[in-house]
């Protein structure tokens, strides 16, 4: 089902993209929130970062598998270090020279930096090529980018993308319901949402996540246990910046 079949179509449609779009009860899925949202609740206890010990073993673990010293993340988890994958096969560029204020927080510093990891190698080197040639600037500030040392391989998630398509009863689906339910589940950022409007009493919303792993992915998976076999969700077959001006 396309994009525009998708949010054209009554949730009593039965037809299927790819195998996996047509939704089971809420109960044949199950959902458990990531562990920083249970941190936030108190449902699970917070990283000891001053614990000299707990310090240590973070510097050991990144040492070992060459993540920077400066890393904030979970070095325990596998999917936060380097592929084992050759350098050609690497998709995840390091950009730098962002302005400062384009994610919080700015700290003080004058510019940015960024990873971003793309599905597919064609994909990165096309990024690449385009930021070396200084064809990429954010409010004056021209990119620069190098390979990430921390490698990233390609995805084989066919179908898979950061774009949420949902439709489902005017009564269930709404930005304010989708947003809490996010909330309680997840942490996220948002591109850009886009409301399709309501036809028929059937409400049609587009998320645009910042990232499919454990965003658009979460999302995905929360809508599938939270909302009835009336609301249909799909990843999006399209991402807009293809179609992004030159």
């Amino acid at each position: 089902m396309s994009r525009y079949n998708l949010l054209a179509a009554a949730p009593s449609s039965t037809s299927k993209s790819n195998g996996e779009m047509g939704n089971s009860p809420p109960a044949e899925w199950s959902f458990t929130p990531s562990a920083m949202v249970l941190q936030q609740r108190g449902l699970l206890p917070p990283n000891n970062e001053d614990d000299p010990d707990v310090i240590q073993a973070r510097q050991e673990v990144k040492e070992k598998f060459g993540i920077s010293k400066n890393y904030q993340g979970n070095p325990w988890v596998a999917g936060n270090r380097s592929a084992d994958i050759a350098d050609d096969q690497n998709v995840s560029l390091f950009v730098q020279n962002i302005p400062a204020d384009c994610s919080p927080p700015a700290d003080g510093h004058l510019t940015c930096c960024a990873k971003v990891a793309l599905y597919t190698r064609e994909a990165a080197v096309k990024l690449y090529d385009q930021i070396s040639a200084g064809e990429i600037v954010i409010r004056g500030h021209r990119l620069r980018c190098r390979w990430n040392r921390v490698k990233v391989a390609p995805r084989g998630e066919q179908w898979h993308s950061r774009i949420l398509l949902i439709v489902g009863p005017e009564s269930e689906i709404s930005r304010e319901r989708l947003d809490t339910c996010f909330v309680n589940n997840f942490v996220y950022n948002v591109d850009e949402i886009v409301d399709h409007g309501v036809a028929d009493g059937i409400a049609r919303l587009e998320y645009r996540f910042a990232s499919y792993t454990c965003q658009a992915q979460f999302a995905y998976q929360t809508i599938r246990s939270n909302f009835s076999k009336e609301t249909y969700v799909e990843y999006g077959y399209f991402d807009p910046c293809e179609f992004a001006r030159n």
